[in-house]
């Protein structure tokens, strides 16, 4: 009881006072050897993607093919990573650096991936193949077996899994596939009026968060897949990540980052980046359990924090009452 009443004093005097203004504060920069076209991180793992190669934020190179990445992504344990490229004769293929070193992944190549995902408990890779099914296999060492089929009858470009593994989300077209994972069976399709260019869902699975090349992200809450709300005006939005507590939406553009507040989206501020370039942001958990955001521009790789957000009472109100 004691622990509620605090968060409803909290609650009640942040009403009271002026909102503080989010500020930027970098905690390092570090400078790109190459333009970055993508980047990945996981806690303290940090690699970027330029052309055909792989390299972490101290230009190390990690991983060079013979084509061009198109995808990257880190298992979340942060023991290694998973790239998706083209060859040069335009076949696309997955290829990972870990603890047993560079290994093209044959056993998940025979339908030739458009798009991955992990399961957020590192146990499963699901693989969209280019026959049209989405592809689920158990991860154990270097070892990969096939579990599951979806019968997706698209090529998708996205595809993502709930932390609860409940959904398995893709995107074909204008619209978005809801499977459910247990029964590998169509749950609903939605129309969300363009391409998807980026699914995420929340720490605790209860939103889904869909960014469209319209650059409009649509939120929708996952027992039934009813769409809450529309945030809107975010220009040419490329890229976008949600705070582990699900208050704040960051959205990457060229010179601005947006932080929008999803209990209220007119309620956001832009931060400015004059040296320009950015592409992508993405919170990173680190190990005292704090969130960084990271971004890059067209040279640096930049790790920082953001100052001024205010605490999730909402879910941790629901948290408390749900524990008792």
């Amino acid at each position: 009881m004691k622990k509620f009443l605090a968060i409803v004093s909290v609650l009640m005097l942040s009403a009271l006072v002026a909102r503080a203004e989010v500020e930027l504060k970098t905690i390092q920069r570090y400078p790109l050897g190459y333009l970055p076209e993508q980047f990945c991180t996981n806690g303290l793992a940090c690699y970027y993607v330029s052309g055909n190669r792989v390299l972490n934020y101290v230009n190390i190179d990690l991983l060079r093919v013979n084509g061009t990445v198109q995808d990257l992504k880190i298992l979340p344990t942060g023991t290694s990573f998973y790239a998706l490229y083209q060859n040069r004769k335009q076949v696309p293929a997955l290829v990972t650096d870990n603890l047993f070193g560079k290994a093209i992944l044959s056993d998940l190549n025979g339908p030739h991936p458009s798009c991955f995902c992990f399961s957020s408990d590192a146990s499963l890779i699901l693989t969209a193949g280019m026959d049209g099914k989405i592809h689920v296999y158990s991860i154990l060492g270097n070892k990969f077996k096939e579990i599951k089929t979806l019968d997706e009858q698209a090529v998708c470009n996205v595809i993502s899994i709930s932390p609860n593994k409940y959904y398995v989300v893709t995107s074909a077209g204008s619209n978005l596939h809801i499977y459910n994972y247990d029964t590998a069976q169509l749950r609903l399709s939605l129309a969300i009026g363009g391409s998807a260019k980026k699914i995420v869902f929340s720490s605790d699975g209860s939103m889904m968060y869909v960014l469209c090349d319209n650059s409009i992200i649509r939120c929708f809450e996952t027992v039934n897949f009813t769409e809450t709300q529309q945030i809107e005006n975010l220009g040419d939005a490329l890229s976008f990540d949600v705070s582990g507590d699900g208050k704040y939406i960051v959205v990457s553009q060229d010179h601005r980052i947006s932080v929008v507040n999803t209990y209220s989206p007119s309620r956001r501020q832009a931060i400015e980046i004059p040296e320009g370039g950015v592409t992508e942001v993405s919170f990173a958990r680190v190990r005292n359990g704090s969130e960084r955001m990271v971004f890059n521009t067209s040279s640096h790789m930049v790790f920082s924090e953001l100052t001024g957000l205010e605490a999730n009472y909402t879910r941790l109100m629901k948290e408390e009452l749900g524990s008792r």
